[in-house]
């Protein structure tokens, strides 16, 4: 079993593109199986929020703003603690994870978010999907690699 802490970072990166694009758009990149475990994971959150004003805030705020880091962060702190406080509750969320994860969503590094055949890349990560083809620079280093044989 994964710690409290890493649930809740699953949790929040698994919500945010779900906060973020609500709708059919969503469901559209995700897929059924997946945008229907995301929409099970925010209800059951929000949910277990209901009824107590400073998680409602911390939720709304979520919702108004998901990419906001420190609207994230409130988030995570709301959630670690009704986790912490209510045991039902953290194997609930438990298991809607792992049913995510089986319906294709990914959570990988910093949070990022992919499905099933998705590509994701996480806070400075790179994602590609294909060929790259000529020089490739990365931060603010002047040096570029290009390999321009087929043996790589």
């Amino acid at each position: 079993m994964e710690p409290i802490n890493t649930l809740t970072a699953t949790a929040i990166s698994i919500l945010v593109p779900y906060l973020a694009e609500v709708g059919k758009s969503f469901a559209k990149k995700a897929g059924e199986a997946a945008w229907a475990q995301c929409e099970a994971i925010y209800k059951a959150i929000r949910s277990k929020f209901q009824g107590r004003p400073a998680a409602e805030e911390v939720l709304a705020d979520l919702e108004a703003n998901p990419h906001d880091e420190d609207n994230q962060a409130a988030m995570r702190k709301e959630l670690r603690k009704a986790l912490e406080n209510d045991k039902e509750f953290l194997d609930q969320l438990r298991q809607l994870i792992s049913e995510a994860q089986q319906a294709g969503i990914v959570v990988t590094g910093s949070g990022a978010v992919a499905t099933s055949g998705g590509t994701a890349a996480g806070a400075g990560g790179i994602a590609v999907h294909g060929d790259v083809k000529g020089g490739i620079h990365m931060g603010s280093s002047d040096k570029t690699r290009s390999d321009t044989s087929d043996n790589r």
